[in-house]
């Protein structure tokens, strides 16, 4: 095989590989007829995800070998984060279902596999003599605190495109009432029937 060959066939799975990707980004970002309404009609047997009892489960191989220093680890983040109004609060935001707890033992996974990627990365560089050992140590300080804060940035992400999708669906909603209000409806009546 000639090196034209194998750059052929790199490009040819990356573009693949780009391709499957796009597809699911397309699938995952279409929106139900449900989910526009969601943030318009109460439901009660949904929590916010503010169940602070809620601890994280691991099922299998994984969930005997790492669920009691997971459990531990995510007490620990909670005493020391603290905050846990604030992110209950913006879990609700973005429509989020996880409890406090889950989200912060998300960060504790996210700070460990940051920490291994950066082990990964750092131990042969410095092995081979790529860079001094203090930016070995950065470099994987860097990638561990990345994974911690990594699902704190995608609450984020999701609490913003749930409220610009609010501000989108905020016409519809507003247009229906006022054809409620003109046809001498009560509101309730045209939201049940909205979602017939």
């Amino acid at each position: 095989m000639t090196r034209a060959d194998s750059v052929g066939v790199w490009a040819g799975l990356a573009l693949g590989l780009g391709l499957v990707l796009l597809h699911a980004h397309v699938r995952a970002r279409r929106v139900t007829f449900e989910q526009r309404l969601a943030p318009y009609v109460p439901r009660p047997g949904l929590g916010a995800g503010t169940d602070e009892g809620a601890a994280p489960q691991l099922r299998g191989f994984l969930g005997g070998m790492l669920g009691a220093p997971l459990r531990r680890a995510t007490h620990a983040t909670v005493r020391i984060l603290g905050g846990s109004d604030e992110l209950a609060r913006r879990l609700r935001r973005a429509g989020d279902t996880r409890s406090v707890e889950q989200v912060r033992a998300s960060q504790v996974v996210g700070l460990c596999v940051g920490l291994a990627l950066g082990l990964v990365v750092a131990v042969p560089a410095g092995v081979v003599g790529a860079f001094p050992v203090p930016v070995a140590i950065v470099l994987v300080l860097l990638l561990g605190l990345s994974g911690a804060i990594l699902p704190d940035v995608r609450l984020g992400t999701a609490i913003k495109q749930r409220e610009e999708a609010m501000l989108l669906e905020f016409p519809t909603i507003a247009e229906v009432l006022a054809l409620a209000v003109a046809g001498n409806r009560a509101p309730y009546w045209v939201c049940a029937i909205y979602l017939v």
